[in-house]
């Protein structure tokens, strides 16, 4: 296990943070394009976005398919340079940040700010989940094992084998906290030249059936934060660690 620590060049290639609601019908497209007016300087690429249903159905003589059903759903907005983006549902919000990643206090903060912006357009809409991922790409020697690399579990192959293609899953619960996370693990078998890639992907999330405390949710998106490090740096050896710092 790593010693948990802020890293200058974090292997993040995208994080994203969602905020889904409970529809019931009052928050419109309208109200979510007025938020969108207002932001545009900023995120002046935009566009709709829409729920595609379809169907098909087997019946004497073959398979007949239902014409799709194109739902308006809100809209997507991208700053100039197109490392952020921001999406205005009649569901939630999600706010994303690619590479390169800038510190936690900075991605939350304009989080919290749009999330403001769309909580304004709510009524007596429920908050159901909050949702903090993480994607990761990680680069090493080819020539690296993986009990070198991770903490993990048992491998079979033996010493002197190469593991051409590994995958680990995990479903995490933090019952303290009461939240939960999904941690993925698994390498390219593509490799560039003398590295190797693994994709590593934490999804860390707030469940609330009955609706959650919406001022809260700052103290939960930080629990939030707080579990995708112990996760991230808790499955990497500092040897992994020092290529990032």
């Amino acid at each position: 296990m790593a010693t948990i620590r802020h890293l200058k060049n974090p292997p993040i290639t995208e994080a994203v943070i969602e905020f889904s609601i409970e529809p019931n019908g009052s928050l419109t497209l309208d109200a979510l394009k007025s938020v969108v007016e207002v932001i545009k300087d900023a995120y002046p690429k935009q566009a709709s976005l829409e729920t595609i249903e379809g169907g098909f159905h087997v019946e004497q003589g073959g398979v007949k398919v239902s014409p799709s059903l194109n739902t308006p759903l809100g809209f997507i907005v991208a700053s100039v340079d197109q490392t952020q983006t921001v999406q205005f549902r009649l569901n939630g919000l999600a706010f994303s940040r690619l590479k390169p990643y800038q510190e936690w206090d900075k991605f939350i903060e304009q989080a919290l700010g749009f999330w403001t912006q769309y909580s304004a357009l709510l009524t007596t809409q429920k908050l159901r989940r909050i949702g903090l991922r993480y994607i990761n790409e990680i680069e090493v020697p080819v020539t690296s094992k993986l009990q070198e690399l991770f903490n993990v579990g048992p491998v079979l192959a033996p010493s002197n084998f190469e593991v051409a293609a590994f995958a680990s899953n995990a479903l995490v619960r933090d019952l303290p906290r009461g939240i939960e996370a999904r941690l993925s693990l698994a390498n390219q078998i593509e490799t560039t030249g003398a590295e190797r890639r693994y994709l590593i992907d934490i999804d860390v999330f707030k469940l609330g059936p009955e609706g959650i405390d919406q001022k809260r949710i700052s103290d939960i998106c930080q629990d939030l934060h707080n579990l995708k490090n112990e996760l991230f740096f808790g499955l990497l050896s500092e040897n992994v660690i020092k290529r990032y710092q």
